[in-house]
């Protein structure tokens, strides 16, 4: 960023950023990175926050299913019931979303809903997007191989989640590369995290990508 432009502090816009990516792969880390960079660029009004959130958004899963089908892998319901439950949820966060001013980030949305429908039903839900009314203004994928992601989550010593065995990562990174054509994505962004210096310096570009909008 320019010193000039590093001067100038114009407020935040309305503006809704989607990060996919297979677990792993360093979607929180490059979320905060892209949070603080932003705070850095855009000057808040009381309407105007800055939040990283997650879809579904399991405030609204008051029985806990659609937790149990993302989180666990459990399915419960026949499909066109958590078609229903996915919707209503996705339908019901976008709503509470729309109370609120300036950027969104959230990290895990749409991309995998449907990867995780995909996975489990083995049917893709073709010509629906459960819901999804609140434009993506910028899908960011955070990418790197399976292999590497299995490595990192070994690394961690926690029991793995469902979707963390190598077969899975694997369909959930072709899913996400193949599907992030969606034309409810008006940019797509594929960064290659090689490591962790190349994800901040990714942050900081597309938050001057953003801050030059405005000025």
């Amino acid at each position: 960023m320019t010193e000039k432009n590093s001067l100038m502090k114009p407020k935040m816009f309305p503006y809704f950023i989607l990060i996919e990516g297979i677990d792993g792969s360093g979607k929180d880390t490059f979320a905060n990175f892209l949070k603080i960079e932003i705070m850095k660029r855009f000057r808040y009004e009381e309407d105007a926050t800055l939040s990283i959130v997650g879809q579904p958004c399991f405030r609204f899963d008051n029985e806990g299913k659609i937790r149990r089908f993302i989180e666990g892998g459990e399915v419960t319901l026949p499909y066109d019931l958590m078609i229903k439950e996915l919707t209503q949820n996705r339908i019901l966060h976008q709503q509470y979303l729309q109370k609120y001013g300036g950027i969104k980030i959230c990290i895990r949305g749409l991309l995998t809903d449907l990867g995780t429908l995909t996975r489990l039903y083995d049917q893709y839900p073709s010509n629906e997007y459960l819901g999804q009314k609140l434009k993506i203004d910028r899908l960011i994928i955070v990418d790197v191989s399976p292999d590497e992601a299995f490595r990192r989550i070994e690394l961690r010593g926690v029991p793995p989640t469902w979707r963390e065995s190598l077969e899975h990562l694997t369909f959930f990174r072709e899913f996400f590369l193949k599907q992030s054509s969606l034309p409810i994505f008006n940019k797509k962004t594929i960064i290659k995290n090689e490591d962790i210096e190349s994800i901040e310096s990714a942050a900081i570009k597309i938050a001057d990508e953003l801050h030059a909008q405005t000025i």
